[in-house]
């Protein structure tokens, strides 16, 4: 008997037909379609990913601002030029020279003033104890008072000054083992306004 031939099964034909399309549509398009014919606007969100970009082919201007890491920074650059000079700014205030000097009378008996500015008259001894009062020439009601002792060292004693209404600022002395008031010869009183 002869030898039976058998037919292709139908699978085996639907695979062939299968590979002949792919092959011949890959083919055609290698050699229908030009050379860069194939762009961004042709490529779909996510075609691209990272392992089929080649290593060290980017460079930084394929990257937004911010995305690359920064590197270490520079040296420093040259000085620039001087800029011009800005307008003249407006003159201040004058600062408010009040201040007085209380020392011994010459002779003894008493005290006077010495250097001062802005003073009106002489001080004057009040009832009590180390306590003495001062006139200046303006209101004084809103100004900060500093009294200090006027001797060499500060074991002569302590001071302390404030305003009293207007014009008029009041100082007390106090012996310097702090027993209490004691009628110091020399004091400074300055003020701030």
């Amino acid at each position: 008997m002869g030898r039976l031939r058998r037919r292709p099964s139908p699978a085996l034909v639907v695979a062939c037909l299968a590979l002949a399309v792919a092959l011949g549509g890959t083919g055609y398009a290698a050699i229908v379609l030009p050379a860069n014919s194939v762009g961004t606007k042709q490529l779909k969100n996510g075609a691209v990913v990272a392992t089929k970009v080649k290593m060290h082919s980017l460079v930084a201007e394929n990257f937004k601002d911010g995305q690359l890491p920064s590197g270490p920074p520079g040296p420093k650059g040259a000085d620039g030029l001087a800029g011009a000079a800005g307008p003249a700014g407006q003159n201040g205030k004058d600062a408010t020279k009040l201040f007085a000097t209380v020392k011994k009378k010459a002779g003894g008996g008493g005290i006077e003033l010495g250097p001062s500015s802005g003073v009106s008259g002489q001080p004057k001894k009040e009832a009590g104890v180390g306590v003495y009062s001062l006139t200046f020439d303006q209101d004084v009601s809103n100004c900060a008072v500093l009294a200090i002792p006027g001797g060499k060292d500060i074991a002569d004693g302590e001071v302390s000054a404030k305003t009293s209404g207007g014009n008029k600022v009041v100082v007390q002395t106090f012996a310097p083992d702090g027993s209490g008031s004691t009628d110091l010869d020399s004091f400074t009183v300055a003020l701030f306004c």
